[in-house]
């Protein structure tokens, strides 16, 4: 089976219903996911394939799969930083430093990055790039081809007043759970590129510098269900008072494919469960126990009880779920209604 129930049951009060299940952990299911849970009664049940359900039901919930990864924080806020501090990393051999706290290596982390400002030093070259490294190096290297360098954002400008405002914007993905450096260049005559030294803040007008590290979760589908559930989670179907009444048909589905060579009728999208409220029959069976011990005689319509009971038992066992509504039916008198004096369609008896 593509699902494995772990619970399927009604309470001993016969108020609530337990459905818990998981996708096989077998490898061949590594890819599939549940996607679907409804539920029926006896009555809602298809006489000619009760293997799946129609219209007709009493519960329904279907799990979308998450349309995007998750976004987790990696800096409680986007961080900026001021002019002084840029001024001071700029020209330092580290380049600017981000520090962040990264999560298990084996996630991906992000960093996204705006630097904006007016660079007078800037005016007289080409595009200039923003360089994102791993960890600090000499500048004066091949800088823009160096192992080190995770990715490189180009600059945009646009004219205001008496100088361009270049603005490096974009994210890239970090392969290190370490601090990063950052440094700022730009393109020669020649086609080479030279870091830039902002040597005092005359150079500039404004500078800003924001960064903000997170990592994206992978998507999970939905691989475990556990619900609790009472009359009032049923639609407007379910008209019995608790939920004794009935026997409860679970289709949970699945999507994914499973793998080639997955045995047969185990990659079936659908698995059925069939539960009812046990209790009730205990307590009918205790009531028989307790007249034969009263009497010394065998009660009658025991016999008939607890051949019923085993044939319910062994129908869905072996999948013979029209045959299992009727013994039910017929330990429920066939009236629909469960009681604690079951009533007997037939003057049989054992």
């Amino acid at each position: 089976m593509s699902v494995i129930f772990d619970q399927l049951r009604i309470n001993d009060s016969g108020e609530l219903l337990y459905v818990d299940a998981h996708v096989n952990k077998a490898e061949c299911f590594k890819d599939m996911y549940i996607n679907k849970i409804t539920i029926c009664t006896e009555d809602q049940v298809s006489e000619t394939n009760p293997l799946a359900y129609g219209e007709d039901f009493i519960y329904q919930e279907t799990y979308e799969p998450n349309a995007e990864a998750q976004v987790v924080p990696l800096t409680k806020k986007i961080i900026e930083l001021s002019e002084k501090q840029l001024l001071n990393t700029l020209n330092a051999a580290g380049g600017i430093m981000v520090s962040y706290s990264p999560l298990e290596e084996s996630e991906t982390n992000y960093l996204s990055i705006l630097l904006s400002g007016k660079f007078s030093v800037l005016d007289t070259g080409f595009t200039p790039k923003l360089v994102v490294a791993t960890k600090a190096y000499d500048p004066d290297e091949d800088s823009l081809n160096n192992p080190e360098v995770l990715f490189i954002m180009d600059g945009e400008a646009y004219e205001d007043k008496d100088h361009k405002v270049w603005q490096f914007k974009g994210k890239g993905e970090i392969k290190e759970n370490a601090p990063v450096h950052i440094y700022l260049y730009k393109q020669t005559a020649d086609g080479e590129y030279e870091l830039v030294s902002i040597k005092d803040t005359d150079d500039i007008e404004f500078l800003h510098f924001f960064y903000h590290a997170y990592s994206q979760i992978p998507v999970v589908n939905k691989k475990e269900l556990h619900l609790v559930l009472n009359k009032y989670s049923f639609n407007e179907k379910f008209t019995q008072t608790d939920l004794s009444h009935n026997m409860f048909f679970v289709y949970i589905e699945t999507e994914g494919i499973p793998c080639p060579d997955v045995p047969c009728r185990l990659d079936e999208q659908t698995t059925l469960g069939v539960t009812f409220d046990y209790g009730l029959l205990y307590n009918q069976a205790m009531g028989y126990t307790r007249q034969l011990a009263d009497d010394c005689n065998m009660p009658q319509g025991f016999m008939d009880f607890i051949l019923n009971v085993e044939a319910i038992k062994m129908a869905i066992e072996t999948e013979h779920y029209v045959p299992a509504i009727e013994h039910w039916r017929w330990l429920m008198g066939n009236t629909g209604n469960a009681s604690n004096n079951m009533i007997k369609p037939c003057g049989c008896h054992g």
